[in-house]
């Protein structure tokens, strides 16, 4: 064992992409999605040491989604001809919905024929009985089409799809025929035109409304089985750094009864008839959460189900809030409450900026009158819609840095934002990654230390 495990350390340190898709490609062939999916956060953690000097060069390694220009049938350590660095790409095994007969076909023609140029080019040159529209459509979903047209163009290669594959089938058929051999050059001429000017035989794609983010990434997961460009939590980062505690990974290192705050996406419920006790025909519900480190089960009673059940729905983002249960197997998480992850208390926190002048091109006068802008535009959205809404609206700080001296600031207490992800990356646009932080105080309400305990209640749901 301790062999095995001096040479498992030494490849993790010295070949870490080749070692982790190596890991990947046995994990995923060997367990169920959701047991190997928390291995990609291991992939972020992983360091790439110099051999020469020990010292950690970077850390993580990028794992990138799969492509039908760059992906193997396995995870595969790449680098594309304008890529900086190599990379491990998603197998197409991974794909549901791809066969091995199909992936076979889609490799060989790419090494036969080249690099795939267009959704057209693609169904012209894979055999359509062996490479049928669910393949495609999944391929597309995943963004395997990303490098050729595009990850905003998604929709508009679905819309085409139809027609792509008539273009192939009635190529593949021409050539059953011999029509194209009929003056002996007809599939040279094709090939030639392919070859030298790729874009002038490849049809535009259809126009069509582009997916929501929610809609691209819902897509990946349904055919996946995860989420790989990104994540719906990412645009919320901001706001999971101030508010919660642990994630979804740190419940099973917690303490028993120690309180959590996890920043989460709700990924499926089970409701339960509590069957007798006090709350005895009353709902209560499991919850199957999930956040970018991995996924965990939630256990909400029927008094917090009735105050917080209508956010305990598939796809809702919420900080869940309760306390760790470890005596039942798999840790879990008492809920006592769901809050949305926009709608924390008002004037529970603030919002900082940071203007650090010496790293500004053109000083800071420039950007800050920008950024003034942008902050004020987004203060009058939000007094606008507060009649409406109870988004939770934070005052703004400014904090400028120079070169002799740091001076903190207060915007005007009138000019208070909800700060959303767009407002943030607009701000940042200008002040730079990073300089914007979100200050919060607590959210957490503890329940009364009597409740009882998940599976002591009578009929084994009454112990809310």
């Amino acid at each position: 064992y301790a062999i095995v495990a001096y040479q498992t350390a030494y490849l993790k340190t010295y070949f870490p992409d080749q070692y982790m898709a190596a890991f990947l490609t046995f994990e995923s062939g060997a367990n169920k999605t959701s047991d190997w999916i928390p291995y990609l956060e291991d992939c972020r953690r992983t360091r790439h040491i110099d051999p020469k000097t020990g010292e950690t060069i970077r850390v993580g390694v990028e794992v990138k989604p799969p492509d039908i220009n760059l992906s193997q049938a396995d995870f595969a350590v790449v680098r594309g001809t304008e890529e900086h660095a190599q990379h491990v790409r998603f197998g197409l095994a991974a794909i549901k919905g791809a066969g091995d007969k199909a992936i076979e076909a889609i490799i060989a023609e790419r090494e036969k024929g080249g690099p795939f140029t267009s959704l057209f080019d693609f169904c012209e040159r894979v055999p359509p009985g062996v490479v049928n529209k669910a393949t495609i459509e999944s391929l597309i979903k995943c963004g395997a089409f990303d490098g050729v047209h595009g990850r905003e163009q998604r929709a508009a290669m679905v819309a085409t799809l139809e027609q792509a594959l008539s273009a192939g089938q009635k190529l593949a058929a021409d050539k059953a025929a011999g029509q194209g051999a009929l003056f002996g050059f007809g599939s040279e001429v094709a090939a030639d035109a392919r070859g030298k000017d790729p874009s002038s035989r490849a049809a535009p794609l259809a126009k069509a409304e582009p997916w929501s983010e929610t809609e691209t990434l819902a897509n990946e997961k349904s055919v996946l089985g995860f989420y790989v460009s990104s994540h719906p939590l990412e645009r919320w980062k901001h706001w999971s750094q101030v508010f919660a505690t642990a994630t979804t990974a740190d419940v099973k290192e917690k303490k028993q009864d120690e309180r959590v705050i996890l920043a989460v996406m709700v990924q499926s419920v089970r409701t339960i008839i509590v069957r007798n006790g006090r709350s005895a025909g009353q709902k209560m519900a499991i919850l199957t959460v999930e956040d970018m480190t991995g996924a965990c089960e939630c256990v909400m009673f029927t008094d917090p189900f009735v105050k917080f059940g209508h956010l305990a729905v598939a796809e809702q983002v919420v900080f869940a809030l309760g306390r760790v249960d470890l005596q039942r197997g798999e840790p879990q998480v008492i809920l006592d409450r769901l809050v949305p992850i926009d709608g924390v208390p008002l004037d529970s926190g603030r919002m900082r900026l940071f203007v650090d002048e010496l790293k500004l091109n053109g000083g800071a006068s420039g950007a800050m009158a920008r950024v003034a802008g942008v902050v004020r535009g987004a203060a009058e959205r939000t007094l606008a819609r507060k009649k409406d809404d109870q988004t939770s609206v934070f005052p703004v700080e400014v904090v400028i840095g120079t070169e002799r001296h740091v001076a903190a600031v207060s915007a005007d207490v009138r000019l208070r934002v909800a700060p959303e992800p767009d407002l943030i990356k607009a701000v940042e646009a200008e002040l730079g990654e990073g300089m914007v932080r979100i200050f919060g105080a607590a959210i957490d309400k503890p329940a009364s230390a009597n409740a009882k305990r998940w599976g002591r209640g009578a009929g084994g749901g009454g112990g809310d």
